[in-house]
Order: C-alpha cells, then sequence, then structure tokens
C-alpha cells in the first residue's frame, strides 16, 4: 500500500495530460501522487510538426514553470502532427526533470494515422483538435475533451490519455533505471565478438564520436541533446 505521497509539477491544466501523468507516476513509485499543475506557453506552434519543435515546446514549458515547492518532479508534455511520404501521424512527447539530481529524461509515445483527406486545408497555427473535431460526425466539445485527436481517429482505442501515459512510462523507465546514468559500461562478462556492435554501430566509440555523426539539421537537436549529454540542461 502506499504511504507517502509525491509532488509531481505539471506544465499544463489539460486533463488529460493531468490524468495521465497521475497514472503513469503512480503505476511506476507505488506511491499515491500529488499533482501541481499550471499553465505554462510552449513558444512553439499550436501544433507542432517535428520532433525538435515538440521537445524544444517541452523543455521552453519546464523552464517557464520552475520547480514549484516541495515537488519531486516536473513534467511537460507536447502533442504534435508528423507528416510523411507514407502518411500523417499524430503523438506526443514527455519530458520530465527530477528536482534532486536534475536529471532529465524524454519519452515519445505510440502513433495514430491521420486521414489524409481530413488534413486537406490544415495549415500550421490551426488547433489540431478543434479542427478534426468539426470533420467528425457526432463529435463535440466534451468528446473532443475528452478523447483527444487521436481517440477520435481511433474510436477510443487510443486516447489522448493512452497517447501521454506512453510518453510518460517511456521517460520514467529510462530516468528511473540507474544504470543509464552511469558515467561508463563495463563489460558484464564475456559475450561473442561482435556483441560490440549493433547495425553496424561500434558500441565502444566514445560518446563524444557518436555525437559528431549524428545528423543535424536546424541546429534544434545538437542544442537538445548535446546539453543533455553534458549534463547541463535546464
Amino acid at each position: 500500500m502506499p504511504v507517502s505521497s509525491v509532488i509531481v509539477a505539471v506544465a499544463s491544466t489539460n486533463a488529460a495530460k493531468l490524468a495521465a501523468t497521475r497514472r503513469a507516476f503512480s503505476d511506476a513509485l507505488q506511491q499515491d501522487i500529488e499533482l501541481c499543475s499550471q499553465q505554462v506557453q510552449s513558444a512553439v506552434s499550436e501544433t507542432p510538426s517535428t520532433d525538435e519543435e515538440a521537445v524544444v515546446g517541452c523543455l521552453n514549458r519546464l523552464s517557464g514553470m520552475g520547480f514549484p515547492s516541495g515537488a519531486k518532479y516536473a513534467v511537460a508534455l507536447e502533442g504534435m502532427l508528423e507528416r510523411r511520404s507514407f502518411g500523417s501521424f499524430l503523438y506526443g512527447w514527455a519530458v520530465i526533470r527530477e528536482a534532486s539530481s536534475r536529471r532529465v529524461s524524454i519519452g515519445c509515445s505510440g502513433k495514430v494515422m491521420v486521414p489524409e483527406a481530413l488534413l486537406s486545408g490544415f495549415r500550421d497555427g490551426y488547433r489540431l483538435s478543434d479542427w478534426i473535431a468539426g470533420r467528425y460526425p457526432d463529435a463535440n466539445v466534451e468528446t473532443v475533451v475528452r478523447l483527444g485527436s487521436n481517440g477520435l481517429i481511433s474510436k477510443g482505442r487510443y486516447t489522448r490519455v493512452h497517447e501521454f501515459d506512453t510518453a510518460l512510462r517511456c521517460a520514467l523507465g529510462f530516468l528511473l533505471n540507474e544504470h543509464n546514468f552511469a558515467d561508463e559500461y563495463k563489460d558484464a562478462g564475456s559475450r561473442p565478438d561482435d556483441a560490440a556492435s549493433v547495425g553496424g554501430t561500434d558500441l565502444t566509440r566514445s560518446e563524444s564520436e557518436v555525437v559528431e555523426e549524428a545528423p543535424r539539421d536546424d541546429g534544434a537537436r545538437g542544442l537538445i541533446f548535446g546539453s543533455l549529454l553534458q549534463g547541463r540542461l535546464l
């Protein structure tokens, strides 16, 4: 049985985000969860269109919120629309920051495919949930708030709560595993000669060598992940 409560600060007052946060943290920590929520601007598009933009939006929310007194964790969540040559998808990102260690972890949800005809005329700056709700039969404000756009598309099988719950579990799983923050990884025993590489990637190379080879686009990737690797984020 839970014996104490953990305060989790959430950079949003959205009901689905709060429900997902309570569910994910309660299951992971096996403690009562007390949420401290506050609406914080992301300073990115209403509906981000790239992973980098969505994660930057989360980081902006965390920076804007700070750490409320007593909070052990701070959480920011961002949904996005990805448009690719093989289809368009809705999904979400979660960023968690731990108060005591200042460690940061990032998680991503599963993706729900969006009918291309539904997006005809959609432009950056629109709120996607409002756009989709006006084009789905029997959709109303209450349904959109409860299910989210992906919930409407999937007929309730993968709602906005599911989306952010998944992203949070991925981020929490990483954050709560102390081994993920080791300065180095030692050989745990004998292994085949080819076990030091996966998919052609040499796992014995230094962190800096791998980062140097990473593709770069608008600089956001380098800013986010370079800061994470060096422990300087937030």
